[in-house]
């Protein structure tokens, strides 16, 4: 027998689940949370869940708290969250960790699975959702032909991306000079040239006031205040495009921005990052350094770029980058004395 049906977690009355029972069938799992950015895939995971589960096919939810402490409910307010809201019926399990030291064992299971290109992980985000062979295809593995992560509210249509930095060769001379050619608006939608920052470093952001990773501010700001003597600043780009996660005026922006996460460096004008209205900034950032695969979309808020002294992009890193582990790269660019 499989390890994985050896498995026992806890259902959310904190009854043994038998991983015996799922024999013969094929199971999606998925890392939930109630108060996630994510969470309407809650609807789409039960689409999926009445249109195959007659096919031999089950989901199983683990509630999470580890990613923003958006799962705070307990068992029985997550059940019924999620049956008043989503009409959810597949089993939602016991609450657990995903991830650190109290990791539950299914997730230590499904973790320890090498999951065939192009697949692989290099991230370990919400939103992760595993599936098990099917029995029919490979009645004898014990790998899990799939990890993915979803970037879409849509499960059925999901773009399927992995996040991660790209670091691949400078832009050519004539693309320096264009960034500080660059003059977007501020908000109070006067133009701030991009002029004004040549010699420094530059780490550029979209940002959004609602979004699960908001926390990133206070580390942004801590990045500021560290090297900002150094010739070093962050720029801000707040965006309502993923999920609609920055609903707000700039000016009520730029308030709470100041009130709650204490930010000194500069907050712009709400603008487009991807699609017909893209910002000149973001087309020539997206231009410059491309993401995983080639890819130009910016997948998430607080994707980050990284311009050098001579206004060069030589880095970009994905929303699960934090601030602070970019800090290495940040002290090697302000070391390098301008070309």
């Amino acid at each position: 027998m499989s390890e994985f049906y050896q498995l026992t977690p806890k259902d959310a009355k904190g009854e043994p689940y038998p991983f015996t029972q799922l024999e013969g069938k094929v199971v999606l799992i998925v890392n939930v949370a109630s108060k996630c950015g994510f969470t309407p895939q809650y609807k789409g995971l039960e689409e999926l869940n009445q249109k195959y589960k007659d096919k031999n096919v089950q989901i199983l939810g683990f509630p999470c708290n580890q990613f923003g402490h958006q799962e705070p409910g307990t068992n029985e307010e997550i059940a019924n969250f999620c049956s008043l809201n989503y009409g959810v019926s597949f089993p939602v399990l016991d609450k657990i960790d995903v991830n650190g030291d109290k990791t539950d064992p299914v997730y230590k299971y499904l973790k320890s699975q090498k999951a065939p290109q192009p697949w692989i992980a290099t991230q370990k985000p919400f939103g992760t959702r595993w599936t098990s062979p099917s029995p029919k295809s490979n009645p004898n593995s014990t790998r899990l032909p799939a990890r993915s992560y979803c970037r879409n509210r849509n499960v059925q249509n999901a773009s399927w991306l992995d996040l991660k930095e790209d670091t691949s060769d400078l832009s050519p001379t004539s693309a320096r000079e264009k960034f500080y050619q660059l003059s977007p608006l501020d908000n109070s939608l006067s133009p701030f040239s991009f002029n004004q920052l040549r010699n420094k470093v530059i780490l550029v952001v979209n940002v959004a006031l609602y979004c699960g990773f908001r926390f990133q501010y206070k580390r942004l700001e801590a990045l500021q205040k560290k090297y900002e003597h150094r010739g070093f600043t962050i720029v801000g780009f707040p965006c309502n495009q993923f999920l609609f996660q920055e609903p707000l005026t700039n000016e009520k922006i730029i308030e709470r921005c100041r009130n709650k996460y204490d930010v000194t460096f500069p907050i712009m004008n709400k603008i487009h990052v991807n699609g017909p209205e893209t910002d000149e900034v973001y087309k020539f950032l997206k231009e410059s350094k491309h993401g995983l695969w080639g890819t130009k979309r910016v997948k998430w808020n607080f994707e980050k770029f990284l311009i050098d002294r001579d206004g060069n992009v030589v880095a970009r890193y994905s929303t699960f980058t934090t601030p602070e582990a970019i800090s290495g790269k940040i002290e090697e660019l302000l070391q390098q004395k301008k070309m």
